[in-house]
Order: C-alpha cells, then sequence, then structure tokens
C-alpha cells in the first residue's frame, strides 16, 4: 500500500512505500530523490530520522567519499595490530562504506571489526559470506547444513529460526549484511559451483525455505541478500573461471530462476546479489549479467519492482570479464548495482569512477542517489538498533548457547532423507530395539565420540568398524559384521565403495547405508542396494552429520532429533531421481498476480501450504506473527508458530508458549460455557429474563430480555457503550473528546472515529497506584475504583433497547451474561469458569495473565494505544470494556495460546466430556450448538458457517460447524460432523488497531480452508 506522506524536510516531500506507526505519521516525509524502501526491513523505522541524518552525512561527503560508500572490499581479519593498521590506511584512503570478511576465526574479526568501526567517520556495513552460518567463513562457529539436505523438509518455522539464530549470531560479532540465502534452483546435475548450496531442484520449496530464512534473518536485524540473480541454477561452469551460459528462454526462467526471486521481491526483503552469467535470453550483447542494464535495471527494477540494495558477486571473479567491458566498476553502477563487491584493485576502482563523472560518462546525481540509498540502509541496520557487542573473551560464550546447540542439532536431523525399503527395520529403530549395532565406516572417519559415550550410557553397544583396504582383512570384517542384529554403514565418498561385499553382507545381515556426500553422485536406487533395509542420505562429509545418523539409535535423543524428524520417503525409489533429470512440470511454478494464490500450488505438501500462507499474512503485514492449531479425530495433526511478537527488527520470535489476548473469544470458550454449566445445573433458563435474576433491571427494557436473546445477539442493544468516556474529567479537554473525522492532534480509533488525547482522568474513578479504594487495575499505573462496575450497570441498564428478535451483535449482551452468572454462581467470573471449566480439563487460560505470574515477555502485545491508555497495551485486556472491569469481562479478556484454547475447544466438540467426567451435560452442548437464530447466523453463544452468504469459515466447513472471531485477530472453529478442531491466534492489531488486512485478505477462512485439506490427504 502507497499513502501520501505530507510534510516538510528540507523542502522536500515524496512517497513511501511502508505504512508507519500512528503515532509517526503526521510528521513523516521523506526526500525527493528518494526511492521507495523495501517494506519488510523498513517497516516501522523512523523515517523523519532516517532521512535528516542521511542527508546531513550526505551533504558533508565528496564524490571520492560518496564513491567509497559503493565499495565493499574483501579483506581477511586479523587480531595483529600491524596488519589492523594497514588495513585502517587502506580504509581511509579508499574512503570504505563496507567490509566483507572472508576466513578467519572469531575472535580475528571481533577485534579487527571493533578497531576498523572506531576508525570510521561513517558506520561501515559489515558483511558476511555465510549461507550456512559464520562457520562458512569462522571456523570456530557453530557449523549447520548446507541448504540440500534442508531442502528435502518442510518445516519453515525451522529455517524461520535458524535465520533468527543467525542473525544473532552476526549481531555478536559485528555483522549487518549476510549474503545469503542462495535461492538458485539447482536443475543441472553438472552444476559445479551451486549444488548443495540450494535448496533444490523445485522452485516452489527453495522460494518458500528461502523467504522462512530470509524472513528470520531480516526479523533478526540482519540484512538478507538473495543470490544470484537471475540465477545459477542451470549451468554447468563455475563463474569463478570463467562467464558461464544460461540457454533457458525466458519463458523458462520466469517459471524457474526467476521464481524465488519475485516471492522474495514481493515479500518485501531487501537484497539481491547480482551473478556474472551470460544470459542472452534477456541479454542479446556478450556480456555479464550483472553488468547488463536490461537485466539489472530493467527486469530486476523496472519489471519485477525490486526496490532494495542489489550487490555484485565478487568483482574479482574470472566470469566478470568474460565480456567486452574494460572498465567494470563504472558499467556495473550504470547497470543498476547499488555495491561493488570484493573488487581486486578497490583504490583504482574508486579513481576511476570518479574520473568517469568528472568527464561527464557517469551521472553524479546517480553517485548520489546510490550514496543515499546506502546510508538509509545503514541508518536501518546500524543507527537506529542497538548493536549486540561482544568483547573477543566472551564471544564464543554467547554463541555457543544451549540455545543454539539444540537448534544446530535440529537442523542436522532435519537434513537427513530417508528413502525406507524395509519400514520395520526403521520401526525397531524408532523404538530403539537394537541393542547391539555394527558401524561399518568407507573412508575417514568422522563419527564423534560424544555421540558413541551418549548411546553407551544408553545401553546401546555400537561397535565401529573400519573398512580395510587389505584384500586380506576383509573377510574376517564381513565375517565379524554377519554376527550383529543391524549394521549401519557409513559411506563418507563415493569413491572406493565396496559394493560387491556390501552385497553379499545385504543378504544375510540388515544393513541400512547413510551417504555423506553430494546425492549426484551416486544413486539410492543402484542394483548393489537393492537388498539394503534403508539408505539415508546426509549430504556432507562432517561430524555433525554424522552424530545426526548415529543418534537415531539413541533412546535419549530428544524427540525433534529421532528417526521421525528426518524427512523419509518410504518408497523404493532414490528420493532425489528428480536431480539429474528435467523439472517435472507438477513442480513449475504458475505466474499469479495474487501472492496469496501461490500458497494452494505447485504441489506443496498440505502442511507446507499452510505454513506459506502464514508467512504469507505476515509479509502482507496482516499481524506481526501468529499459532495455529489443527486437531481432527483424535489427535494434534498440525501446532505451529510464526512471525514475531511485535514485527520489529530484533523482536523475539512467537513460541508455541506464547501467550495471545483472545478477545471475543472468550465469549466461546469462557461466558458461553458458563452459562452452559448453570443451565445444566437447573440455575438457569434460557427462557429467563434478564430480571429475574438481576431485579435492579426490572424496571428497564432491558430486563426484559431473554438469555436465549442475549446469546443469539437478538437483544435489540447497541454494540457497545464507551465506558471509559466516565474516567475522564469533562473538563480537563477542549471541544469534543471523540470525533468521526480526523483533526489536529487526533488518534485515529476503531472504524472512522478520532480520539483527543488531551485529557486527564477524573481522580474519583482513576488514580496511579493500586489502594482498598482503587482495587481494579485497567493497564500499567491505572487503577480504577471499585465503585466504577456500578457506574457501568448504570449505564447499561439505561441502555436502548431496539428491534429485539433481529440480529445485531452487541458485546452489552455478553456483559449482562457476566452478571448474570456473577450473581446466580456467587463468584466473580473469572474464578468460577477456573474452579469449574479450565482447572477440570487442565487448561492453561488467564484473565489478569500479569497477575499470574506470567512475565510480560510471554505475552504477545495487544496494540499502542495512543488515546486512552498512552502505553503499549501487553498483559492487560485490549478491550476497553473489559478492562474497565478490571480486566474480566463477559465479553473478552482471557488470554492463551492455540494449544491450551485446543483444550476447551474439544471439551464442546466431545459435548462436555473431558476424559471420564462429564463437565457439561451432553444434552446442554447440543442444544447450545444446534439452537440458531432466524439470520442462521448463530448458535446460542456462538458464530457458525452460514448456509449462505460470506461465511466467516472455510467453505468445507460442515454447517454444523460453529465457533467464534476476536478483535485482535484470532479465531476458533469446532466442526463436530469432520471432528475438526482450528484454533488461530494472533495479534493483527499491534502496532495499530487501524490494521484490517487480516480481514481485507481473509486470511483466517483461507487458513481455515487449509486446514480441511490437510485432513483430507491424511
Amino acid at each position: 500500500m502507497k499513502k501520501v506522506l505530507q510534510g516538510l524536510l528540507l523542502g522536500f516531500c515524496a512517497l513511501l512505500s511502508t505504512p508507519a506507526p500512528l503515532e509517526a505519521q503526521d510528521s513523516l516525509c521523506v526526500s525527493q530523490d528518494s526511492l521507495h524502501l523495501p517494506s519488510h526491513l523498513f517497516a516501522r523505522v523512523d523515517t523523519l530520522q532516517m532521512h535528516l541524518w542521511a542527508d546531513s552525512v550526505l551533504s558533508s561527503l565528496s564524490l571520492e567519499e560518496q564513491i567509497g560508500q559503493l565499495i565493499m572490499p574483501i579483506i581477511y581479519p586479523s587480531s595483529d595490530s600491524l596488519q589492523i593498521g594497514h588495513v585502517e590506511e587502506r580504509m581511509a584512503r579508499g574512503h570504505w562504506g563496507g567490509i566483507l570478511y572472508q576466513k578467519g576465526l572469531l575472535r580475528e574479526q571481533v577485534v579487527m571489526n571493533h578497531r576498523l568501526q572506531r576508525q570510521s567517520r561513517i558506520p561501515l556495513l559489515i558483511a558476511l559470506d555465510g549461507e550456512w552460518g559464520l562457520y562458512m567463513r569462522l571456523k570456530d562457529a557453530p557449523r549447520y547444513p548446507r541448504n540440500m539436505g534442508l531442502g528435502r523438509q518442510s518445516n519453515g518455522r525451522l529455517l524461520y529460526d535458524y535465520g533468527r539464530e543467525i542473525a544473532r549470531q552476526c549481531r555478536l560479532v559485528g555483522i549487518h549484511i549476510n549474503f545469503a540465502p542462495d535461492v538458485d534452483v539447482n536443475i543441472n546435475p553438472k552444476n559445479p559451483v551451486i549444488g548443495t548450496r540450494s535448496f533444490g531442484e523445485d522452485p516452489q520449496r527453495v522460494a518458500s525455505l528461502s523467504l522462512s530464512y530470509a524472513l528470520g534473518l531480516e526479523d533478526g536485524g540482519i540484512l538478507s541478500v538473495a543470490k544470484h540473480f537471475p540465477g545459477h541454477g542451470d549451468t554447468n561452469e563455475d563463474s569463478h573461471k570463467t562467464l558461464p551460459f544460461v540457454s533457458a528462454s525466458r519463458e523458462r526462467m520466469q517459471e524457474v530462476e526467476l521464481f524465488p526471486f519475485a516471492q522474495y521481491i514481493q515479500a518485501g526483503l531487501g537484497g539481491i546479489m547480482t551473478a556474472h552469467l551470460r544470459v542472452p535470453a534477456y541479454e542479446p550483447e556478450p556480456i555479464p549479467s550483472s553488468l547488463s542494464g536490461r537485466i539489472c535495471t530493467q527486469l530486476l527494477r523496472e519489471e519485477m519492482g525490486f526496490s532494495g540494495l542489489t550487490f555484485t558477486d565478487g568483482l574479482e571473479m574470472k566470469g566478470v570479464f568474460g565480456g567486452k567491458t574494460v572498465d567494470i566498476g563504472v558499467a556495473a553502477l550504470r547497470a543498476g548495482n547499488d555495491i561493488l563487491l570484493g573488487p581486486s584493485d578497490p583504490d583504482a576502482m574508486l579513481q576511476s569512477i570518479a574520473e568517469a563523472v568528472r568527464r561527464g560518462d557517469l551521472s553524479a546525481d546517480l553517485i548520489r542517489q546510490k550514496c543515499l540509498k546506502v546510508l538509509y540502509y545503514k541508518y536501518r541496520l546500524i543507527i537506529s538498533q542497538r548493536d549486540e557487542r561482544a568483547s573477543a573473551a566472551e564471544i564464543k560464550q554467547l554463541i555457543w548457547t544451549r540455545e543454539a546447540e539444540q537448534l544446530q542439532s535440529s537442523l542436522w536431523s532435519a537434513s537427513l532423507t530417508a528413502a525406507i525399503r524395509d519400514a520395520k527395520t526403521f520401526e525397531e529403530i524408532e523404538r530403539k530395539g537394537y541393542k547391539r549395532v555394527a558401524l561399518l565406516e568407507v573412508g575417514k572417519s568422522i563419527a564423534p565420540q560424544s555421540s558413541l559415550k551418549a548411546l553407551a550410557a544408553s545401553g546401546i553397544r555400537l561397535e565401529r568398524i573400519a573398512w580395510p583396504s587389505q584384500t586380506s582383512e576383509q573377510a574376517k570384517v564381513m565375517a565379524r559384521l554377519s554376527s550383529y542384529p543391524l549394521v549401519l554403514v557409513h559411506l563418507y565418498s563415493s569413491q572406493g565403495i565396496p559394493t560387491q561385499s556390501l552385497s553379499r553382507l545385504m543378504a544375510t545381515t540388515p544393513v541400512v547405508v547413510a551417504y555423506f556426500a553430494s546425492p549426484y553422485r551416486l544413486s539410492a536406487s543402484a542394483p548393489w542396494l537393492a537388498k539394503s533395509k534403508g539408505f539415508i542420505y546426509a549430504y556432507e562429509a562432517v561430524p555433525e552429520a554424522a552424530e545426526a545418523v548415529v543418534s537415531l539409535l539413541d533412546p535419549a535423543t530428544p524427540a525433534q532429533t529421532r528417526a521421525q524428524s528426518p524427512t523419509r520417503v518410504e518408497d523404493k525409489d532414490d528420493p532425489t531421481a528428480q536431480m539429474p533429470g528435467a523439472l517435472p512440470e507438477s513442480a513449475k511454478p504458475r505466474r499469479e498476480a495474487d501472492q496469496r494464490a501461490l500458497s494452494k500450488s505447485f504441489g506443496l505438501s498440505h502442511p507446507e501450504r499452510i505454513d506459506s500462507l502464514a508467512l504469507e499474512g505476515i509479509q502482507e503485514g496482516a499481524y506481526p506473527g501468529c499459532q495455529i492449531f489443527i486437531w481432527h479425530r483424535g489427535r494434534t495433526v498440525y501446532n505451529k508458530a510464526f512471525g514475531t511478537l511485535t514485527g520489529e527488527l530484533g523482536s523475539p520470535a512467537v513460541e508455541l508458549s506464547t501467550v495471545y489476548d483472545l478477545a471475543s473469544v472468550t465469549k466461546a470458550i469462557a461466558t458461553t460455557p458458563a452459562v452452559m454449566l448453570l443451565v445444566g445445573q437447573g440455575k438457569l433458563r434460557l427462557e429467563g429474563r434478564v430480571s429475574s435474576y438481576l431485579p435492579e433491571f426490572a424496571h428497564t427494557p432491558v430486563g426484559a430480555i431473554r438469555l436465549r436473546e442475549l446469546l443469539l445477539h437478538q437483544s435489540g442493544l447497541a454494540p457497545g457503550i464507551n465506558f471509559y468516556t466516565d474516567l475522564i474529567a469533562p473538563d480537563s479537554y477542549e471541544g469534543a473528546l471523540l470525533r468521526y473525522r480526523p483533526f489536529d492532534g487526533g488518534i485515529p480509533l476503531v472504524g472512522r472515529a478520532w480520539g483527543n488525547p488531551n485529557f486527564r482522568f477524573d481522580s474519583t474513578f482513576v488514580a496511579r497506584r493500586p489502594s482498598p479504594e482503587y482495587p481494579l487495575q485497567m493497564a500499567e499505573g491505572l487503577y480504577l475504583s471499585a465503585h466504577f462496575r456500578d457506574k457501568m450497570i448504570e449505564r447499561l441498564a439505561e441502555a436502548e433497547v431496539r428491534r429485539r428478535k433481529r440480529y445485531r451483535y452487541s458485546d452489552l449482551n455478553f456483559l449482562l451474561l457476566q452478571l448474570i452468572v456473577e450473581r446466580v454462581s456467587g463468584e466473580p467470573l473469572d474464578q468460577f469458569v477456573q474452579r469449574s471449566l479450565f482447572s477440570p480439563v487442565g487448561a492453561a487460560l488467564y484473565y489478569n495473565p500479569l497477575q499470574r505470574g506470567l512475565s510480560r515477555e510471554s505475552i504477545a502485545p495487544a496494540q499502542r494505544d495512543s488515546f486512552l491508555r498512552k502505553q503499549i497495551v501487553r498483559g492487560y485486556v485490549d478491550d476497553e470494556t473489559a478492562a474497565c472491569l478490571g480486566g474480566v469481562g463477559g465479553n473478552a479478556g482471557l488470554f492463551g495460546n492455540a494449544s491450551e484454547v485446543g483444550k476447551m475447544c474439544l471439551l464442546l466438540l466431545r459435548q462436555g466430556k473431558w476424559q471420564s467426567k462429564q463437565v457439561i451435560p451432553r444434552s446442554v452442548v447440543r442444544r447450545f450448538t444446534t439452537t440458531s437464530n432466524t439470520e442462521k447466523t448463530r448458535f446460542l453463544g456462538f458464530d457458525r458457517q452460514r448456509p449462505r452468504g460470506t461465511t466467516p469459515t472455510a467453505e468445507s466447513a460442515s454447517l454444523q460447524t460453529y465457533g467464534h472471531l476476536g478483535f485482535t485477530g484470532t479465531c476458533i472453529w469446532i466442526d463436530p460432523k469432520q471432528e475438526l478442531i482450528f484454533v488461530f491466534l494472533s495479534n493483527r492489531t499491534y502496532p495499530s488497531r487501524g490494521n484490517s488486512k487480516i480481514i481485507d485478505l481473509r486470511l483466517r477462512p483461507m487458513l481455515h480452508e487449509l486446514a480441511y485439506e490437510l485432513v483430507r490427504s491424511r
């Protein structure tokens, strides 16, 4: 969405491609010369401050200094003072804007980086070429799998967490950019340079996993850089050594090579690296793609809409010299690149560019605009966020955390691909039934001793046996192996495999083979493997991969790293058989204009489709993060979390344990079940009138309303009352408190309302500290008088009743139900439902979670309330009416995570029975979930599937389906016919309640529909 933001900033005004926080919008304006910036990375940036800083820096730079900001040399880290001093001299002479460090150690990079940043007048952008983490360049950092292994699984959340962890480690070391992910679609088995660096040969899978990883990087405060544009996957030459040729047509490239880049761009991610390739489909001249304006500007920026930072691939590579261009730096900038990476002589390149500008061969305005753009990125990645610097002495301890090691283990386990020929053998492995196993290692051993010791401690005897090179010893080894109930063979190379001996062994002994090399060099369908019980691709001959394979035998291995974790293909065919051949038609992406349609296409597995759409919601700005829980016929089939708590850089990731404000879902899983209980006990009647239970309403129109009408929203009451206006001193503000059009200083509220924030609270009802007179907490530092509840009841009794028996949704209905439940039960609502409902089913659901001992960090924030409470609402109910009741409302106030909400849904699905106890009478649950209003839009206390018209549920939901939507971006749906429970939780209201994208895009019903597709596929 593009909105014109008017204001003054050095006489300029322009368009900004991403919305800003509401409180900042009126003051935003950007330079006329600025470009639209990637929406994900630059969301919620203080744009005014960014432009002030960048403009002030730019105005102080000479032409040579501006050009220097566009050059990123490659240097090797060192802790030697003389070596660092030499680099400092070069940096000052060349006015470097950034650095790409090459191979070294953590300490060396930290020491050098701290010194160079101190010497640089303008902060340096520090880059890492770390496709599989810091280890790719720093050999004492954690090592992670290459992409090919991870490309065989579909856990987008795991890849997101991977990106977040790499971002955390980068920030500790002082890195701002990671040249990752590699989004090349590797469809050429002879590719000498991409291979295992790619997520695979399926464009959709490559795009999906790449996006998850890139989003993790950028949410962690690191710029991701997709490479190598326009696609290096279908080459059989190495651009480090020559100029590779890509012969594909435009149509094929749009379907394969360009598809992951298109998805990356649509997600608003921030960096792309251009490759040195010969691509006649887009550039008829014999020049590298990195120097082609047709590719770097016309295709990438104009046709595909990329607005981020473009880096060349290394300019010392032979591929860039494959064309006729002499002045590489000038040509690369003219083509559309922003940063020139790794020239062999940075000083000479700077001078040649400066001379080209002075000659008029290159525009000085182009240099200025590119420099300004780089400064925007420096503000976003460095100035605007706290640098997680660590000293050289503590760096390893901070990087090698327990959580980092657990994630590392999970990733290596997920990188295994098992082709199962004999399911019984693998089931026995999973049951840990083999207590005596031989590990035959062919090639130089890499199996770590730690995993072998762990097996021994678990009662499994694993004997390592090296395959001897002498023929005389091989017969003895064969005889020895035949005595084991299971032989695990580790092949560390495609060379020197004793195929005949292994064939004979497989004829008499159960054998599972693990292969630690590129799958292109060996097929699991090779004749000598025909009698093996299974084949595991481990992809890399490294200790971490060997440990992941061996750990499959360990009963002490945590659940996420057991044998169910590797991608398993219960088929006799090679799971990578597609790799050497052409891309199958079913895997080719179609070119839909609407990104949301992509989630339902291209042969994605059904869990992947849900992952993809959930992530699209984050990318579209519909919510910062979410949880999705699906239960079907006896078990949980899906339970995942996505995104972050706030959507801001560095924000913690959403966990399965994260607690959300459930908003109106409270009505369905607290207030309505409470009414059910009392109806079942004979203490309430659906035909009873309000006045029968609340005598103070006896002489009011409200008193005549029946309970049935309240539950069906047929009471005739208005949608709500702004009770909070009575908390505000009427003489403390000028003009109207609420208006229905914008005004100076006004704060946008729900719908078209605007509020005047310049007021003070009435001390009769509000205090800043708790006391016996002010016991109810509304928010941080706001406490309400116990008498304010009486004031609310007075206003409720005065409410107008219009057109009873017609559907009109109203929160007031459930305030009355709350009062009735409390009066009849003799307990506050929160205590009654805790004792009678949540405790019997073991559901961890809370009113006022902070008072129940939950930490703020475990709760997703609901909104930035700049009008009433003037704070981030986090851990206190978002709904003002429930807040006025001290956080306990019949309409809202409940907090929980998706799986805990699922327990209450399961209680309802099972018609009130939990295990052997009938918590709510079966007949009452049946009555409430089948009695509908005249419009067929509600059951008693629940929303429902519509027989006609627009429905809030999936189209596949049966007409028996019931549940509720919540204002904060939540919903539950229970389908008794399909025995399906769907729970979706988010905080779409953060930072602004005005965000309606989750509704506009119909994300909740679309995700609900995918839940039906998931269970139909089972």
